[in-house]
């Protein structure tokens, strides 16, 4: 080593290890982030041990290149959720299951490290990680939308009568809480730049995907989203940027909806005509002319009646209003009842990770649930109180370091992230998609971006066209 430091082209030769290393710490975030979702989201314990080991590895390479420092290290929310990667260890060895409490734990520093590694990187190394979110958007939406207009099992699925895309994560719910925050931070790149393509095409296939899923979770998580978005970059400036996607979406959304009939055929005649509508106008409504639009109006007046989508879509609208339609669920109900119960039999250290199993009864019969379809509740079960006061801890702290980068962020972008974080602790709420180790890697991937900073490191160009 002595040897090395006094060689002249020691800096160079550091240099370009941490530059490995660090590029090593990227592809593994990278690398999880794909096969997560080949991987069915990474719910099954063998990818949820790879994704946690490929997790922990990126944080180490990127601590070993002196990226992460000791203090990003003592900031509140690192400790805060290190606490909890700790509890989670404990929970698990107190509930006589140490495998999956190290898992979990792991999976937690590997969290933390995504958001790190994101945070620390230049700005066209954070670039790669933004666009490959868009680009693993465009992918899950696709397959999502291809999979309930081909009814192509296991990327849709048929549920209550109605097909619903599943995509490769092969849940619906999980697929729109991965594609809501990525289409809210496209749709924050728009705002930024409304010449945008990319981020405009990526932002009207991830709505598309999120409508194919039919996920009341996934619809309040993107209101909730949007309305952040609004009040973070600017109500004039969001819908001026984003109108020609949103009406895109609309369009290819209700062109779908006859096809998710599962008595009925396939209307592909309207599905895919609408998507590929939906499509120019969100990436090229601006380009067109107002004669163009004319004629746009008109064409449909005159082709709409004739393919019957009117009385298509009354059709679909009774059979879907009962279930999807309406805000009411008596079984996540039940389920989150029982896990109360459970939780306060369990109030300390919970019945640890991996042990949750509720039962409950309705109309004579017994009915046993492994989720609480509400991550912060079945956490409580779980884990206890202790985990819960940890994880309220670190997300109050990192909401305080993202809300003070704001100053000296890309506002937009800023915005964007935010709003997508926003709508994937809603939906958290609504289902167990912390399950699904993928989702909450693009979670820790917005926090990074939202914590980046632009006033010590060379400004993030997203848009593929122009050479990144």
């Amino acid at each position: 080593m002595a040897l090395l430091d006094t060689c002249p082209a020691a800096p160079r030769v550091a240099a370009r290890v941490d530059r490995a290393a660090l590029t090593a710490a990227g592809a593994l975030i990278l690398g999880a982030l794909g096969y997560g979702i080949v991987a069915q989201g990474g719910f099954y314990a063998g990818a949820r041990r790879g994704l946690a080991l490929a997790l922990v590895a990126a944080a180490i390479s990127a601590w070993a290149t002196g990226r992460i420092g000791a203090r990003d290290l003592r900031a509140p929310w690192v400790l805060a959720a290190g606490a909890l990667a700790g509890w989670a260890v404990l929970s698990g060895l107190v509930g006589g299951d140490l495998l999956d409490g190290l898992v979990v734990g792991a999976l937690l520093v590997g969290l933390v490290g995504v958001v790190l590694v994101v945070r620390s990187t230049a700005g066209e190394e954070r670039a790669l990680f933004g666009r490959t979110l868009l680009l693993a958007g465009v992918a899950v939406g696709a397959v999502g939308w291809f999979g309930v207009v081909w009814r192509w099992e296991p990327f849709g699925l048929v549920d209550g009568g109605l097909w619903r895309a599943a995509s490769p994560l092969t849940y619906a719910n999980a697929t729109a809480a991965f594609l809501v925050p990525v289409a809210l931070f496209a749709l924050g790149l728009l705002v930024r730049d409304r010449r945008d393509s990319f981020a405009a095409l990526a932002a009207f296939v991830a709505l598309v995907g999120t409508g194919a899923t039919q996920s009341r979770a996934g619809m309040l998580g993107l209101v909730v989203g949007f309305v952040v978005l609004l009040v973070a970059a600017g109500g004039r400036r969001v819908l001026a940027a984003s109108w020609p996607v949103l009406m895109g979406a609309a369009v290819a959304v209700v062109g779908l909806i006859p096809t998710t009939m599962a008595w009925g055929p396939p209307h592909r005649e309207v599905a895919v005509p609408a998507f590929v509508l939906g499509a120019a106008l969100a990436v090229g409504a601006r380009r067109l002319p107002k004669r163009a639009w004319v004629l746009v109006a008109l064409a449909a007046a005159v082709v709409i009646p004739f393919t019957g989508v009117v009385h298509k879509l009354t059709v679909a609208h009774d059979f879907m209003a009962p279930d999807r339609l309406s805000a009411d669920s008596p079984d996540r109900g039940r389920e989150w009842s029982a896990t109360w119960d459970l939780a306060r039999r369990h109030p300390v250290t919970g019945v640890g990770p991996g042990n949750f199993v509720v039962s409950f009864a309705h109309d004579g019969q017994t009915f046993v649930a492994e989720f609480a379809h509400n991550e912060y509740l079945q956490l409580l079960a779980e884990e206890g109180v202790v985990a819960v006061a940890f994880l309220g801890v670190a997300a109050l702290a990192l909401s305080r370091a993202v809300w003070r980068r704001r100053q000296d962020a890309d506002r937009a972008l800023w915005a964007g992230a935010v709003a997508g974080c926003c709508a994937l602790a809603v939906h958290s709420g609504l289902d167990f998609v912390w399950h699904l180790p993928v989702v909450p890697i693009v979670g820790a991937v917005l926090v990074g971006l939202a914590l980046a900073s632009t006033t010590d490191q060379t400004p993030m160009d997203l848009n593929p066209q122009k050479g990144i």
